[in-house]
């Protein structure tokens, strides 16, 4: 679990990601959420090194202190 999987969860708790999907198909585009999923999941990135160790999440929600 990243922040990819995060945003998901939520924008689909929310209906947003319905409503997303909706409108792109709508306009007959496509809204390439799994990639940017995909890219959000990167383990390099800086907020999945401190809040995703492991593929854990933090659910402290703390900042580690500098």
């Amino acid at each position: 679990m990243a922040l990819g999987d995060t945003i998901e969860k939520i924008t689909t708790a929310t209906g947003l990601k319905m409503l997303v999907n909706g409108v792109y198909k709508t306009i007959g585009s496509n809204c390439n959420c799994p990639e940017r999923k995909e890219a959000l999941n990167n383990p390099n990135l800086l907020i999945n090194k401190i809040f995703y160790k492991d593929g854990v999440s933090n659910e402290g929600g703390s900042l580690r202190s500098r």
